[in-house]
C-alpha cells in the first residue's frame, strides 16, 4: 500500500510507501512514481495552471449579437 500527500498550494506530492520510505516531488520533477502501484504520471497533468485549462476547454459557440446580424 501508498499514501498521497498532495499539496497545491506548493505544487508538491510526497508519496509514502508502506516501507516507511518516502519521496517528495515538486514541478522541477518530469512525473510521481509510485513503484508500490507501479504508476507513473506526468506532474504537468496533476497541477495544470489555469491558461492549460483554457486552452484545454472548447468553448461553445455563441449565438451572433442583433448588431453583428445587421
Amino acid at each position: 500500500k501508498s499514501c498521497w500527500l498532495v499539496d497545491p498550494g506548493i505544487k508538491t506530492i510526497t508519496v509514502y510507501a508502506a516501507t516507511n520510505h518516502s519521496k517528495t516531488y515538486d514541478m522541477e520533477d518530469a512525473e510521481v512514481i509510485d513503484s508500490t502501484l507501479n504508476l507513473r504520471l506526468p506532474l504537468q497533468k496533476i497541477f495544470f495552471t489555469k491558461k492549460a485549462m483554457n486552452q484545454a476547454v472548447i468553448k461553445p459557440k455563441t449565438e451572433p449579437t442583433l448588431d453583428e446580424r445587421l
